[in-house]
């Protein structure tokens, strides 16, 4: 993955364009210390195809090829309306999203929350096209705004020169910012049913790290497992833990920040006690939305690990869904920066 190749170079960069500020080099290089084995990274590659369509041009009508545009755009909007059911608040800070965008180039985002100021702050991150093995960077490229409920609030384009000039530019950062604001709602879907758990699901393992023909192992790389976005697929919480594997004690990993909702009739740690007397009920305490703070789980004698995944869309049709809706719980300047 990209973030293999960013990490391996640490915060080493430097100015390349004349519009880059210390300052804003700066920032960067403290955006690219928060990077570590922890980081969780997801290849978004099918999302990105998904809000992005390879349309064919000028299809006869009646036609297969009209068809598949139509069913492709379809696919596009019933994503987006699913999606935007969800809020955007911060399940990872930071964390790694990318995906392909030719063969010779890949396109990271490295998202940094800010609760202060209540905003998703996200560098853009590429293979360097003029200086083969480089990478450069548009640091703060986009920013997305936390609304009301933590809702998706809107967005802000980087402005300066040498992307406003630029179609190219000006067309990567919009579809960025899309981009990313799906993937994080998609991460936060969760169903009003607090059974049911999250609707991301994951549904592989990390395989091993390769073998040279030494017997030594390579340096370790990002294997991404699965998660699909079902937002109409029940998966039961003991189904998730059969496919973790039992009870077996994992590595130490980072878990997700959440707010999951729970009713009077199905608290937070059941409604009695072990010896069969009810527990008191508290709103904000076992029932109602709750917040779950980003942590670590897991022994670290056995390994640390980052979360590293590639999310798809599945199926966006079936089913219905209201709003999220928590009240109804009843009970600066172009830096393109290169490796040094």
């Amino acid at each position: 993955m990209l973030i293999d190749h960013v990490m391996s170079f640490g915060p080493q960069v430097t100015k390349l364009s004349p519009e880059a500020s210390d300052d804003e080099l700066e920032g960067l290089q403290k955006q690219l210390r928060t990077l570590g084995e922890f980081t969780p990274r997801f290849d978004v590659w099918n999302v990105y195809s998904t809000l992005n369509p390879n349309l064919i041009q000028n299809p006869q009508p009646g036609t297969p090829a009209e068809k598949r545009n139509a069913e492709a755009v379809e696919k596009r909007q019933e994503t987006l309306l699913v999606a935007s059911k969800a809020p955007i608040y911060a399940p990872y800070n930071p964390m790694w999203l990318e995906h392909k965008y030719s063969d010779a180039q890949r396109l990271g985002y490295l998202c940094t929350f800010s609760p202060e100021f209540g905003k998703w702050v996200v560098t853009l991150v590429f293979d360097s096209l003029y200086r083969p093995g480089g990478i450069d960077y548009i640091p703060n490229a986009f920013e997305l705004l936390l609304g009301d409920d933590e809702m998706f609030g809107g967005y802000t384009l980087k402005n300066t020169r040498e992307v406003t000039v630029n179609p190219e530019d000006q067309q990567a950062l919009q579809f960025g910012s899309e981009l990313v604001r799906t993937c994080l709602q998609m991460l936060n879907w969760v169903d009003d049913d607090p059974a049911s758990g999250t609707q991301v699901v994951t549904l592989g393992n990390n395989k091993p790290n390769r073998l040279n023909f030494g017997g030594v192992s390579k340096q370790p790389k990002s294997n991404p497992t699965i998660i699909r976005f079902e937002p109409f697929m029940k998966k039961r919480k003991a189904q998730a833990f059969a496919l973790r594997g039992g009870g077996s004690e994992a590595a130490q990993h980072l878990v997700k920040a959440c707010r999951p909702i729970y009713s009077m009739q199905h608290p937070l740690g059941g409604a009695f006690t072990p010896d069969g007397k009810p527990k008191k009920l508290t709103l904000g305490v076992n029932y109602g939305m709750l917040t779950r703070k980003q942590h670590l789980r897991g022994n670290p004698n056995n390994g640390k690990k980052a979360k590293v995944a590639v999310i798809t869309v599945g199926d966006v049709h079936a089913g219905s869904f209201s709003p999220f809706n928590p009240a109804s719980v009843s009970t600066s300047t172009n830096l393109e920066g290169g490796v040094a």
